[in-house]
């Protein structure tokens, strides 16, 4: 009887259960290949190989990233949220009696909303460096030196 490649273990059910909790845990491709014991070209050419294998991994990715991108949302713009306190115990049965709760207002963070714009609309707000700058203007810079009477003879 022919012998299984080692990728079955991993392509489907209790392998790719792991490899996709892994993604989900927002482990890079590399700490993923570490844990499967594979070397990062193998692990590539297996998503190549075989779609339902890297959509599996893609849809488990999208996760943590959509988790993120909410995160670094709600960082740029500021936003709300309760701080919970246990503020009294039971002397007693050292049981928590009253928690108490205060809402609380993040201020929006430039730095998160310049990587945000940046990022989500880059033909209006990316980094311009000054050879662009120049490339883009039809001006041309004249210098006037005088002579300071240095060609009179």
């Amino acid at each position: 009887m022919a012998r299984k490649g080692q990728y079955h273990e991993w392509i489907e059910g209790k392998g790719l259960e792991n490899i996709c909790k892994w993604a989900k845990l927002g482990l890079t491709d590399i700490q993923i290949c570490h844990n499967m014991g594979i070397a990062v070209q193998t692990y590539y050419e297996w998503q190549r190989r075989f779609p339902s294998f890297a959509e599996a991994i893609k849809e488990a990715k999208a996760i943590p990233d959509l988790e993120v991108e909410n995160s670094l949302f709600n960082q740029a713009t500021g936003n709300v949220y309760v701080e919970e306190t246990k503020s009294i115990l039971d002397p007693n049965t050292g049981k928590v009696i009253r928690i108490e709760r205060t809402k609380k207002q993040q201020a929006p963070s430039a730095t998160a909303t310049i990587f945000w714009l940046k990022n989500r609309m880059p033909d209006k707000y990316r980094e311009r460096n000054r050879l662009d700058d120049e490339k883009d203007s039809e001006s041309n810079v004249h210098i006037y030196l005088p002579d300071n009477g240095r060609n009179e003879e």
